[in-house]
């Protein structure tokens, strides 16, 4: 073979210029990179300057603002009085220098009163800023002027002075002067050669830092090549007239109100920003041209005797050893050490051919290894494992997969999987599948019954490449657990959409119903005592009872009615609970109790907890035929975070209190099981039963921040577990003993937009002694407050109206009288609001609809109104 030499040469000639191609891109990146920096770091500057400037305007026109209320306050200014109000501006002029000039105007324009002395009469209606604050009456900022009082370059500021009438008797002006600008931008760390231009919104210049004095109030397109751009901020480039190209960055800032803005352009000469980096560029780019140009001298004088002659007779030695001939020469002297490293690799080379027999051997029992250790991975994974081959034998499964199925890996290699697990014979179509078109085949949720139970699993079948064949590796992973507490949290979200639906309904009726009860009331009241009347009068009131208590089971869904809520010790109501139960049901059902818990002391409503242990009683007693025990055990618990996450998304770790109700009766079929506690759900004879017993249930546990969960195996009997959260204090029982209304006197206002409640309302107030002014919203009652409140002696005001909440009426009315007596009425509360209104001061709460007796002990309580025998 002939090697030639310049051919090589050129090779590496060639390879030399490819190498200095990455050195010469990264040259030209980092100049741009340099460059992008300064840019950026220059933008960061001006950014920070113009947001600085920004806060400054703002800062200096809260000041203004707050300076003018105050002078308006003035009674001199105030009135007018011209001596009085020429001196007193004089006199804070002097103090305040960034105002060119402080005036106060009549209502026609005339300045009758300055902080500089006037030779003659000015008036400023013609002013733009004279002519907004007049028609807007609100403090305003007007743009550029040249004041006629001092005759500088200014900004102004005004602000109103109304009278009782809302008119405008005269005004406040101050004109703020450019020359604070100068003073601002003074020490400002910019680029050299840099610019600064302030002008007010329509383009009329306010300052320029920078080129030839311009006057201010000339227009921007009059001495720059641009005009104010249409966005509120950005960046562009612009050649200026003088030849100078400059990167302009500009922000339209609102000082005080939307419209009154100016915008600020900060101008930075290219050339000077990015002076250093170019001067840096080309010294590096001539640099990089001596370092190019002295290599490839190098390269071309020494690659000849450096490089070519060893690869010569590198290559002429090869030969040899390609014919067979192994007795190689020494090495040259003269040769480089890398080339006499490589020459001497040959000699390494057939002495390493007759080591690579025990290699094999080595690698072979490497790989053994190395299947065993894989083996274990698959034996040690969670889930399922089974290979088979295109013809269905298995050919490997792992030991989960063994103690599944009930198999062992001896008796089932070899054997079809339809014959080995029968179970999995539908999915032989799917391993056909993979291993014809080698794509993955996910089958998910697939149900099974395992020992009488269902179970889930996911079945995923790969593709495995085997040489020319491909097998497939099915993977089955059980995922019962995940389906129940998916189907939890379904469960939970549909009931509480429920709640959300049920607690329209029940504010609603229970505003019915209200005014019904009042109207009632009052028929007992006027009517001369009858019993045939009084007879259709208690059918009313029974009526209106049963309608009330379904409300009250409908509104148990939701998590947000919680005024009955105090301490209560859950044995006490199971102790009274069964009292009644044992009055109720068959006396062939014996009740046992095992209170065990420690502490059983739970924040809730007792007459609610009461309707859940009834409930829970009858419907275990219509479980057993004949003779059978119901039992009500309690336990102390505390639960971790891994329960709280199995069973609720709401329950959070601490101490609960465990009632465990059970009984031995026919138990309930896994059919319905999960549908046991969904509304209007029964198993009974249409007319027997609502639906709305277990549902009820669970609504007040889940409100109570609980978990109910329900065990059950036909023909054993039933057990429901209640989890509520233990709480601190001790319990104290609650009891409304009155039965006859107290009468009082006083004033009350009565905001309440249903009219007929509004009506029977009144007319029970009235009967009581009170007088009673009314309101339809929230806006009209803060008016009649307003106007009397000196002889309102309490209000009574409903939580939902239109117009204004009954919420912002209550903040409204005490921002008027802190201390004034509120009662909240509300046929659906919300907890949240709620807390709000008791945080600032709630004195009762009344649920709709309430009657004369709860409604006048009430008042009476708040008011501090003795009865007769006290």
């Amino acid at each position: 073979m002939n090697l030639k030499t310049p051919k090589l040469k050129n090779i590496l000639l060639i390879l030399e210029a490819i190498i200095f191609v990455p050195l010469v891109s990264a040259h030209l990146y980092t100049n741009f990179e340099q460059k992008d920096k300064l840019l950026n770091n220059a933008e960061t500057e001006i950014q920070n300057f113009i947001h600085h400037f920004g806060d400054e305007q703002t800062k200096l026109i809260n000041q203004t603002r707050q300076f003018l209320k105050v002078i308006s306050e003035v009674p001199s200014v105030r009135n007018l009085n011209v001596m009085e109000c020429n001196k007193f501006l004089q006199g804070i002029h002097k103090n305040n220098s960034q105002y060119s000039t402080i005036v106060a105007v009549d209502s026609r324009g005339f300045i009758r009163c300055c902080a500089i002395p006037l030779i003659k009469t000015i008036n400023v209606r013609d002013r733009s800023w004279f002519m907004r604050i007049k028609k807007d009456k609100r403090f305003i900022i007007d743009n550029f002027i040249i004041s006629r009082s001092s005759k500088k370059a200014s900004l102004p500021f005004a602000l109103p002075v109304l009278d009782r009438n809302g008119k405008l008797s005269s005004a406040i002006g101050a004109a703020f002067d450019l020359e604070y600008y100068k003073n601002f931008f003074t020490g400002i760390h910019l680029p050299d050669d840099s610019s600064i231009t302030i002008t007010d919104r329509t383009g009329r210049l306010l300052y320029q830092s920078s080129g030839e004095k311009i006057n201010p109030g000339i227009h921007i397109s009059e001495f720059k090549n641009f005009d104010i751009p249409k966005g509120m901020a950005g960046k562009f480039s612009v050649s200026e007239k003088n030849g100078t190209n400059r990167l302009y960055w500009y922000e339209k800032l609102s000082i005080g109100l939307k419209e009154n803005q100016i915008c600020i352009f900060i101008g930075v000469s290219e050339k000077s920003l990015f002076a250093t980096v170019e001067r840096t560029f080309w010294n590096n780019t001539l640099l990089l041209a001596i370092v190019f140009t002295l290599s490839l001298i190098f390269s071309w004088l020494f690659g000849k005797y450096l490089l070519i002659r060893p690869i010569g007779n590198l290559l002429y030695r090869t030969h040899q050893i390609k014919d067979g001939n192994l007795n190689l020469q020494s090495a040259e002297k003269n040769m480089p050490l890398e080339f006499h490293h490589l020459f001497m690799s040959f000699e390494d080379m057939v002495k390493r051919l007759h080591h690579r027999e025990d290699e094999i051997d080595t690698a072979r029992r490497l790989h053994e290894n190395l299947k065993n250790y894989m083996k274990n991975i698959i034996d040690s994974m969670p889930s399922e494992i089974i290979v088979v081959k295109k013809n269905l034998e298995i050919s490997l499964l792992n030991k989960i997969a063994e103690v599944n199925n009930n198999i062992t890996s001896e008796l089932s290699i070899g054997k079809k999987i339809d014959q080995i697990i029968p179970g999995l014979s539908y999915i032989t179509d799917f391993v056909n599948e993979v291993t014809e078109t080698e794509r993955i085949i996910i089958r998910e949720r697939q149900e099974s019954i395992v020992n009488g139970k269902k179970r889930y699993k996911d079945i995923t079948i790969f593709p495995l490449k085997e040489g020319n064949d491909t097998d497939a590796i099915i993977r089955i992973d059980d995922i019962s657990e995940r389906v129940k507490l998916q189907e939890q949290l379904l469960h939970s979200q549909k009931m509480d959409a429920i709640g959300q639906l049920t607690g329209g309904i029940a504010h609603d009726f229970n505003n019915i119903l209200a005014g019904m009860y009042g109207s009632t009331e009052l028929l007992k009241h006027f009517i001369a005592p009858d019993p045939k009347t009084s007879k259709y009068l208690s059918l009313i009131e029974t009526s209106i009872e049963r309608a009330k208590n379904l409300i009250s089971n409908l509104m148990s869904f939701s998590r947000n009615e919680t005024e009955n809520y105090c301490l209560i010790n859950i044995h006490d109501i199971i102790s009274n609970t069964i009292l009644l139960l044992e009055n109720t049901i068959d006396k062939r059902i014996s009740i046992s109790t095992e209170l065990n818990a420690e502490f059983s002391t739970v924040i809730g409503d007792g007459s609610q907890l009461q309707t859940v242990f009834l409930n829970m009683g009858i419907n275990a007693s219509h479980a057993i035929s004949g003779t059978g025990e119901i039992s009500f055990t309690t336990f102390f618990e505390n639960i971790d975070a891994n329960f709280c996450a199995a069973h609720s998304c709401e329950m959070k770790p601490g101490p609960y209190v465990l009632i465990k109700v059970s009984d031995n009766g026919s138990g309930i079929s896994p059919e319905i099981l999960d549908k046991i506690f969904d509304p209007f759900f029964t198993t009974k004879e249409r007319g027997k039963g609502t639906g709305l017993g277990l549902s009820q249930v669970y609504g007040i546990i889940k409100q109570m921040k609980g978990v109910i969960n329900v065990y059950s195996d036909q023909g054993s009997g039933t057990s429901f577990n209640i989890y509520l959260p233990v709480a601190q204090g001790e319990a104290k029982a609650i009891s409304y003993n009155t039965v006859k209304p107290r009468t009082g006197s006083g004033t009350i206002l009565l905001v309440e937009d249903e009219e007929t409640i509004r009506i029977t309302t009144k007319s029970l107030l009235q009967s009581l002694g009170y007088e009673v002014m009314t309101a339809e919203n929230g806006m009209e009652g803060v008016k009649i407050f307003t106007e009397n409140k000196e002889n309102i002696d309490m209000v009574l005001l409903d939580m939902i109206m239109p117009v204004m909440s009954g919420v912002d009426c209550f903040k409204k009315i005490r921002s008027i009288m802190p201390d004034i007596p509120i009662i909240v009425s509300s046929g659906f509360s919300y907890k949240a609001e709620l807390e709000e209104l008791n945080k600032i001061g709630l004195n009762a709460f009344l649920h709709k609809p309430y009657n004369i007796v709860r409604l006048s002990h009430t008042i009476a309580e708040i008011l501090e109104i003795k009865t007769p025998e006290e």
